[in-house]
């Protein structure tokens, strides 16, 4: 399994790579990649709510289809260093890898 994660702090042109990532899905599926970006609030509310479902979803559709999903979304900068209340994880950034991680063995 792979996922690429674009975790853009604000003013850091966040957006300008984003719009780039919309503009190009044609080239990156191409390439073996599929751009997320209708589905990067629904994935952030995902993490907040420490529900993976979403995400392995993401990840099951996109390898059916012989693409590695990338996500980007500027909010993921400072929620994935937030708390969890997973007693196995320190923060959202740390539940997500070892659910994803988990799930995929």
């Amino acid at each position: 399994m792979q996922l690429v994660v674009h975790i853009g702090i604000n003013q850091t042109a966040t957006t300008t790579i984003q719009k780039r990532l919309q503009a190009n899905e044609k080239l990156l599926s191409r390439h073996g990649y599929q751009y997320a970006g209708r589905k990067r609030n629904s994935l952030l509310k995902a993490v907040w709510q420490e529900n993976s479902r979403p995400w392995q979803e993401l990840i099951r559709h996109a390898e059916s289809e012989g693409a590695t999903p990338i996500v980007s979304h500027e909010a993921f900068s400072h929620v994935l260093c937030r708390g969890s209340s997973s007693r196995d994880a320190g923060c959202l950034g740390d539940w997500l890898l070892g659910t994803l991680s988990s799930s995929r063995s």
